[in-house]
C-alpha cells in the first residue's frame, strides 16, 4: 500500500512487451524457423535471442535498406513500440511485399493503446 515501496510484480517482473518477445522467439525456435540472421528495433530481442546487440554480424536495424537486403531464411521482428516509430515502415508496407512471409503476429492492449509484434521471414 505504501506508493514508495516496491511493487515487486510491477517493478521488478518483464513487461508484457518483453514477455511477447520471449514468446514469439519460443515459437519460432519450436516451428524451426530461427535464423542465422535478424533484423529489428526492440532492443529485448538481443536478450531474447541471445545474440550481442553490437553484433552488425547477427543482426541490424530495420530500415527499408536492410529489409531490400534480407536473404532467403532471414528473420525480420516488426513491432509499433520501436520498429514503426523509427523506421517510419508500416505493416502494410511490410504485409504487401511479396517475398516477405509473416511467420507469428501478437497483439495486446497495454496503456489504451494497441500494441503489435509480427516476425517476417523472407522467401
Amino acid at each position: 500500500p505504501n506508493p514508495a515501496a516496491i511493487q515487486w510484480k510491477n517493478d521488478m517482473g518483464l513487461r508484457k512487451d518483453q514477455l511477447t518477445i520471449i514468446d514469439g522467439v519460443n515459437f519460432l525456435s519450436k516451428e524451426n524457423k530461427l535464423s542465422r540472421f535478424y533484423i529489428y528495433d526492440h532492443h529485448y530481442f538481443s536478450l531474447a535471442l541471445n545474440i550481442d546487440p553490437f553484433d552488425g554480424t547477427k543482426h541490424k536495424k530495420i530500415c527499408k535498406q536492410s529489409i531490400s537486403e534480407m536473404k532467403s531464411g532471414d528473420i525480420a521482428f516488426w513491432d509499433t513500440i520501436y520498429a514503426e516509430p523509427e523506421s517510419g515502415i508500416t505493416k502494410q508496407e511490410l504485409d504487401s511485399m511479396p517475398d516477405l512471409i509473416s511467420i507469428y503476429n501478437f497483439k495486446f492492449n497495454e496503456y489504451g493503446k494497441e500494441i503489435t509484434f509480427t516476425a517476417y521471414e523472407k522467401k
